[in-house]
């Protein structure tokens, strides 16, 4: 058995006698923030006499998980304390993460291998329970939950003032004079016929001298 480590160009130069016939290579510490491509490049035999073994490394990847809240800065008071985001590796649950104000409604999901045997692994992400009262929609990794806040009523409007009258269009009162105090009604003999006083009096002025 053989053990050695890569120079910097990431070669190993084993010695004569093991490019003797076919051997079994096999890459047991991979190097932080990195993943093998291809799980078969774990461990490869060949016969180092006539060809090479090459083992793809391939460096980790972070993804930021965003939320967006479109419900007029919580205007009817519905916007929960946290959330759940779940991330998924190929449709596979593989991780989760609380968001809240804390955290400003972010999180970074770190060291995330980006094959899995030969294929790049697709990430997306999920929240775990929708907010009562929101809609959710997701562009990538970011969340964005809406909820448009009930209408405010519209206000009654005010009672306008009765117009004033103009003064032109005002009629004169007409007011009939009530009969002075002194005045006495008499009724002549057998006629019926009812006047004043004075009146009676203005008959029989041409008679009196």
């Amino acid at each position: 058995m053989y053990e050695g480590e890569t120079n910097e160009n990431g070669e190993i130069v084993l010695p004569d006698w093991a490019k003797q016939g076919e051997i079994k290579i096999e890459e047991y510490e991979i190097p932080e923030g990195y993943s093998v491509k291809k799980d078969e490049d774990k461990t490869q035999i060949v016969d180092l006499a006539n060809e090479e073994a090459t083992f793809e490394n391939v460096k980790n990847i972070d993804i930021t998980v965003t939320k967006v809240w479109d419900d007029e800065d919580d205007k009817d008071e519905l916007r929960p304390e946290t959330i759940t985001v779940v991330l998924l590796a190929d449709g596979e649950e593989v991780a989760e993460a609380i968001l809240n104000e804390e955290n400003e409604w972010k999180y970074t999901f770190t060291d995330l291998a980006k094959y899995n045997n030969g294929e790049e692994i697709v990430y997306t992400i999920n929240e775990d329970e929708i907010p009562e009262g929101y809609e959710l929609t997701i562009e990538e990794y970011t969340l964005t939950n809406k909820h448009t806040p009930e209408p405010e009523p519209e206000p009654k409007p005010e009672p306008k003032p009765e117009p004033k009258p103009d003064p032109k269009d005002t009629k004169p009162v007409v007011q009939t004079p009530k009969p002075s105090p002194t005045t006495k009604e008499f009724i002549a003999p057998k006629t019926g016929i009812v006047s004043s006083f004075e009146k009676l009096l203005d008959v029989f002025k041409p008679y009196k001298s």
